[in-house]
């Protein structure tokens, strides 16, 4: 084997040429005929180069070896074949290095809008960067034509135009080179509503932020509008919504406010309540909206802060509720007893939630009624001492 090997490191370059050209089937071939890979699997093409050395050198100095790529017209990007698309497929997929990519390029052997999707859904902004020096690229990538029939590149459902993709899987790196490395003629920045649309619907943090800081100026009105979706749509992004509220990119109203509670913002929620609402005191939508999202602590903040809200009117809601927060209901019972009129049955509601023996017998002494389910509750839950407490201050 040894031996064949070093028969190929003394054979002239013009016969390897010769070799492959028969491995690729060429026609009216000659010693002297260039190498044209046209339906040879591109990875066997690169695999060749593990044969030796020589072999090595021999295809990485080779350029412009694809002649179809040739013929492509200045206005569309040559159509990849889904044969050689699926090839390439397979090095944009693993870890292949930068320099293979250059090789592919310099041979024009071109890369696909489906290969380029693998490509962002790797984060390869090392071969996008390469890639921008190379016209069929550029081509592929920034062609209204070639990626939608429309003006609104979001409007298929399948779609493999690059942006789509990049916001697709939050690759912000790679928005941010679609947008910023051209700004004459380029197709993306006449999109940049839909992109931050498109944002929103997939819930894709990186992307929101990357456009509210950098393209607000082309988003004021739809900031704004989209503002309720965004804070219900997304989780853990505060820092995001302080940004566009302190940088006034959107109006703060009730429904903000309420949206925020659900949320259980609370530093926001405090910030906005006090440059905002803070000499409004019946906060009833408020607080209720603090009971349906377990939100005791800004329902703390509003009740300190002088809010109020009809006590027949908060307990109708609390007492309805078929689950109770712990840390709420217990704040209720130490903090907020008064919101609880003496005829609500606020003792059956702590039995259930399992409320210690010191609150239960608080309630008790204070003349909240019970009657005997509770009571039998209690027995079956094994809690004697209160059961005892509960049969003696009984009133029939």
């Amino acid at each position: 084997m040894n031996t064949i090997l070093s028969m190929f490191d003394r054979l002239p370059e013009e016969v390897i040429t010769l070799i492959l050209n028969y491995l690729e089937n060429n026609r009216n071939i000659s010693l002297y005929t260039n190498l044209s890979y046209t339906r040879m699997d591109v990875n066997y093409i690169l695999s060749l180069k593990n044969v030796n050395k020589f072999f090595k050198r021999f295809i990485e100095k080779q350029v412009d070896t694809w002649d179809e790529c040739k013929t492509s017209s200045l206005s569309k990007p040559f159509i990849i074949s889904e044969t050689r698309s699926t090839q390439v497929d397979n090095l944009c997929l693993k870890k292949t290095p930068i320099l293979v990519f250059r090789w592919l390029f310099d041979n024009n052997i071109h890369l696909s809008t489906k290969n380029i999707q693998k490509l962002i859904i790797k984060d390869r902004i090392d071969v996008f960067l390469l890639g921008f020096h190379y016209q069929e690229f550029l081509k592929t990538i920034f062609n209204r034509f070639q990626l939608c029939s429309s003006n609104d590149i979001f409007g298929l459902s399948e779609n493999t135009n690059p942006m789509v993709t990049a916001v697709r899987h939050d690759k912000v790196n790679i928005v941010k080179l679609l947008l910023e490395t051209s700004t004459n003629g380029n197709v993306y920045l006449d999109q940049i509503t839909g992109i931050f649309e498109e944002s929103i619907k997939f819930i894709k943090k990186g992307t929101l932020n990357y456009l509210l800081i950098n393209h607000h100026d082309k988003l004021k009105d739809v900031i704004n509008k989209k503002f309720n979706t965004i804070i219900l749509r997304f989780d853990n992004i505060e820092d995001i919504l302080f940004y566009i509220i302190i940088n006034k990119k959107a109006d703060v109203n009730r429904e903000i406010l309420k949206s925020i509670i659900s949320k259980n913002y609370i530093d926001l929620f405090k910030y906005c309540h006090r440059n905002f609402f803070s000499k409004t005191r019946n906060n009833s939508d408020l607080l209720l909206k603090c009971l349906e999202s377990n939100s005791f602590i800004i329902f703390d903040y509003l009740m300190v802060n002088g809010s109020y809200i009809q006590p027949s009117e908060f307990s109708e809601i609390f007492l309805s509720k078929k689950k109770h927060h712990t840390i709420f209901l217990n704040m209720i019972l130490d903090k907020y007893l008064d919101l609880i009129p003496i005829k609500m049955n606020i003792i059956s509601v702590a039995i259930k939630n399992k409320v210690d023996n010191r609150r239960i017998e608080h309630l008790i002494k204070k003349g909240y009624q019970y009657d005997e389910k509770d009571i039998i509750m209690i027995l079956e839950n094994k809690n004697i001492l209160l059961a005892k407490t509960m049969i003696n201050s009984y009133r029939v």
